[in-house]
C-alpha cells in the first residue's frame, strides 16, 4: 500500500515566491522572477525562503509548586517570578545596599560600631534627600574592605552626597532635621574611609554641631532621636577639642546631663560616688557630663584645676572595673561574628577611652607641677595597657578596631620613653593603614602639641618645647570622628 506523507497544518512549507504562495500556485522558482510573476507583470520576492508562524502568548505570571520526591530532603516551596522581588527604583535599591551593610555580623566588619541607631535608618528613606545620598554613598564606600581604588560610579555618589548635604544644611527643614545630622555623620565617615578628610570637613562638623545644638532647643521628639543624639554628640565633643569655634549651649549640655544615669541630689565624696556606680555597673568617668569637660580642659586648665583632679581620680578607680569586666569576658580568637565579640569590642572600646582619657588628665596635672616619678610611672603604665588593648583589638581591624586609633594616637604623644615609643609606633603604622589619608598621623602629631602648648600655658615647659610651633600646630583642625564614632559602649538611655 502506498504511505501518504501527512503535513502539519498552519506553517507554510513551500519555498516559492511570495506571489505564488498568496494563490497556492505552483512556482518554478527561475530566478530572478518565475514564469508566473513574468507572465502576468508582478515583483518576485521570497523565493526559495524559509518561513515562520509566530504565535502570540500571554504569559501570566504564576506560583508553582515543588513536587517533593522520594529524595530524604523534603522541601516544599513556591516560586515567585524572582525579577518581582528585585528593586523597583532608587530609594528601594539604595535601601537593599544599606541593609546589606548591616547584615554583615562578623566584628571586623560589621558597621553597628559606628551607632546602633543605624537600623532605623532604611525605613527613613524618602523624606530627606541627604540622608538619601548619603546612605547610597556609605553602603558603596563601606563594600570596599581590600583597599581598592574607588570607581567613577563611587565619586559620583560621594560628591552628589556632599551636594545634597549642604543643601540641606543651607536649608534646613526642621521637620527633618535629625534625618540631617545623620547625613552629615554618614558623610563624614564616608570621608574618614575614603581618606578625603579635608572636603570641606570643617564646614561638615561645624553644621553638625549647629544642628544638634537646634534639636537640643527643640527637644528629642522620640526615642531614635535621642539614641542619634547619644551617638552623634561624641564626635561632636571630640571635635570641640580641637575647633573652637565649636562651642555647644546649655541645651545640648543640658540633654548631655540626661543622657547620663541620675546622681545623687547632693554629690557625695568620690568614695560614696564609686561606690553607686558599682551597685548600677557603669562607669562614671565616661559619663556624658564627665566627656564633655575635656574641651574646656584642653582650652582653659587653669580654670579647672579641681575637677580634673576629680575626675583624673574617677577615671583611675574606674580602670581596674573595667579589667575586671573583661576578665570575666571570653577572649574569642575565631568567632569573630557573635555577640560575645561584639560585647567585647564595645568594653575594650570603652577600656581604651578611659585609659586615653587617664593620660590626657595625667599630661595637664604635670603641667601644673605635679611632675614626679610616681606621676610618670602612672601614665607610663596606662600606655602600657593601651598597648595590650591595641594588640588583642587587632584582630578587630578595620571597623571593629577603629576605637584605638585616637588611644594610640594620646599615647604617642605622651612618652617619652624611647621603647614604648617604638611600640606605639608599630601599631600606629599597622591601624593606620586601615584607614586611608593622612589626617590620622595628624591626629597624634596635633596632641604631641597640644601636651606642649599646655605646657607653656601653665608655665612649665619642657627643655627643647618649641612655643611657636605648638602655638601654631595646637590651633589646627584635626578630625576624630572614625576614632570618637566606635566608642558605641557609651549608649544610655535619656533619663527624665
Amino acid at each position: 500500500p502506498s504511505r501518504r506523507k501527512l503535513k502539519l497544518p498552519g506553517v507554510p512549507k513551500s519555498k516559492g515566491c511570495d506571489g505564488c504562495i498568496k494563490v497556492k500556485k505552483g512556482c518554478d522558482l527561475l530566478k530572478p522572477s518565475c514564469s508566473r510573476c513574468t507572465r502576468i507583470g508582478l515583483p518576485c520576492t521570497g523565493t526559495n525562503s524559509k518561513r515562520y508562524k509566530f504565535l502570540h502568548v500571554h504569559l501570566q505570571p504564576h506560583e508553582h509548586r515543588i513536587p517533593v520526591t522520594e529524595s530524604r530532603f523534603l522541601p516544599v516551596a513556591f516560586i515567585r517570578d524572582p525579577l518581582s522581588l528585585m528593586p523597583t527604583n532608587s530609594t528601594t535599591r539604595t535601601a537593599s545596599a544599606f541593609v546589606a551593610r548591616l547584615e554583615v555580623h562578623d566584628v571586623r566588619y560589621d558597621i553597628s560600631a559606628y551607632g546602633g541607631f543605624l537600623k532605623y535608618l532604611p525605613p527613613r528613606l524618602g523624606v530627606n534627600r541627604s540622608l538619601d545620598a548619603a546612605m547610597d554613598a556609605f553602603s558603596a564606600v563601606f563594600s570596599n574592605y581590600n583597599g581598592e581604588p574607588y570607581s567613577l560610579a563611587v565619586f559620583r555618589k560621594y560628591v552628589n552626597a556632599i551636594s545634597a548635604v549642604r543643601d540641606c544644611v543651607s536649608r534646613p527643614n526642621k521637620d527633618t532635621i535629625v534625618e540631617t545630622i545623620c547625613a552629615i555623620y554618614l558623610l563624614m565617615l564616608v570621608q574618614a574611609w575614603m581618606g578625603r578628610q579635608n572636603d570641606g570637613l570643617v564646614s561638615h562638623e561645624e553644621g553638625l554641631a549647629y544642628l544638634l545644638d537646634v534639636t537640643a532647643n527643640n527637644g528629642c521628639r522620640n526615642e531614635f532621636d535621642t539614641l542619634v543624639f547619644a551617638v552623634i554628640a561624641i564626635p561632636v565633643v571630640y571635635a570641640s577639642m580641637t575647633n573652637s569655634r565649636i562651642n555647644l549651649g546649655p541645651a545640648f549640655w543640658s540633654i548631655m546631663q540626661r543622657l547620663a544615669p541620675p546622681k545623687q541630689p547632693i554629690p557625695g565624696p568620690l568614695d560614696e560616688e564609686m561606690a553607686l556606680a558599682d551597685q548600677a555597673g557603669t562607669f562614671p568617668s565616661l559619663h556624658f557630663q564627665n566627656l564633655g569637660k575635656l574641651p574646656s580642659f584642653l582650652r582653659e586648665p587653669e580654670s579647672h584645676y579641681g575637677e580634673i583632679l576629680y575626675i583624673y581620680g574617677m577615671v583611675q578607680r574606674d580602670i581596674p572595673r573595667f579589667e575586671a569586666k573583661l576578665a570575666e569576658m571570653p577572649i574569642l580568637l575565631s568567632q569573630l561574628d557573635t555577640s560575645n565579640a561584639k560585647t567585647r569590642r564595645d568594653m575594650q572600646s570603652a577600656y581604651a577611652m578611659a585609659l586615653a582619657m587617664a593620660v590626657v588628665l595625667n599630661q595637664i596635672l604635670e603641667a601644673f607641677g605635679h611632675f614626679s616619678f610616681k606621676w610618670s610611672k602612672d601614665c607610663n603604665n596606662f600606655i602600657k595597657k593601651i598597648i595590650d588593648v591595641a594588640e588583642e583589638a587587632s584582630r578587630f581591624r578595620p571597623i571593629g578596631a577603629g576605637f584605638m586609633v585616637g588611644s594610640l594616637s594620646i599615647a604617642w604623644a605622651a612618652t617619652a620613653e624611647p621603647k614604648l615609643k617604638r611600640q606605639l609606633q608599630n601599631l600606629k603604622d599597622e591601624f593606620f593603614k586601615s584607614f586611608k589619608g593622612e589626617n590620622w598621623e595628624n591626629m597624634a602629631t596635633w596632641w604631641f602639641y597640644k601636651y606642649m602648648e599646655i605646657r607653656f600655658r601653665l608655665g612649665r615647659p619642657r627643655p627643647g618645647d618649641d612655643y611657636e610651633k605648638a602655638m601654631r600646630e595646637s590651633a589646627k583642625f584635626v578630625s576624630c570622628v572614625q576614632c570618637a564614632a566606635s566608642h558605641n559602649y557609651i549608649e544610655n538611655p535619656i533619663h527624665t
